[in-house]
């Protein structure tokens, strides 16, 4: 994992993995409100978190919005973050899985998807002694056309020790890895939060993500804003 800091070194936390995969390891499931549906540009089902009770009833990462570039996570739990002291590390793991389809059957008129981008983001605080984040790492499962749990890549994690805030992401263009773009896909996105500081106490929160599927021409330029396109509200 590439990590980089900016401003002052400020606690000792580490975080996250991402990983595209066919089924979420834990064996709680809850699932989305609208587990599955469509828009102007794809399909998508199996939508689901796997920490039931974790979060309430929605699970820590709450109910996305979904637009015709992906899926938006602002709607996140507090719990959704781990505490530690000097000598009793603190730990929060949670992942959440869709599949996106844009295969013939289902959206005859969209393109197969070229890209994907997932952005992670949050808050930490503690004494500013160390500061560490845990590799991760990037797989996809592929029906159409069919592509075996492939490792891509490690995700970016930046630190900014001035605002005490964190964000992840990883972009990934799949027509240069597997000579296609996908069009049908399942993504797993699987975090690990750890707080584990040298004395006193650390805390790091995710307050927010994506899940984007930007084309090309705005491949790289995928923002932390709210979703820009085409975006609605997921029912209740």
């Amino acid at each position: 994992m590439d990590t980089q800091c900016r401003g002052k070194v400020a606690a000792s936390v580490a975080l996250l993995s991402v990983i595209c995969f066919a089924t979420l390891a834990s064996a709680t499931p809850i699932d989305w409100f609208d587990a599955s549906g469509a828009n102007a540009r794809f399909g998508w089902y199996g939508g689901q978190s796997d920490d039931a009770g974790l979060g309430g009833a929605e699970g820590l990462w709450g109910q996305p919005t979904d637009s015709t570039v992906g899926f938006a996570f602002d709607d996140m739990r507090s719990e959704f973050q781990a505490v530690g002291t000097a000598g009793s590390p603190g730990t929060i793991q949670s992942a959440v899985q869709v599949g996106f389809d844009v295969s013939a059957a289902t959206m005859p008129d969209q393109d197969p998807i070229s890209t994907l981008s997932v952005v992670e983001f949050g808050t930490f605080t503690g004494d500013p002694a160390a500061l560490m984040a845990t590799s991760g790492t990037i797989q996809v499962f592929s029906l159409s056309p069919f592509v075996p749990p492939t490792i891509l890549g490690q995700v970016d994690v930046t630190f900014d020790t001035d605002a005490m805030t964190w964000e992840a992401r990883a972009d990934f263009d799949f027509v240069a890895e597997f000579g296609a773009p996908l069009a049908n896909f399942t993504v797993t996105v699987n975090n690990t939060l750890v707080a584990s500081p040298v004395d006193g106490e650390a805390s790091i929160q995710k307050t927010g993500g994506r899940i984007y599927i930007p084309e090309p021409a705005a491949f790289g330029l995928v923002m932390l804003g709210a979703m820009i396109v085409g975006v609605r509200r997921l029912r209740y």
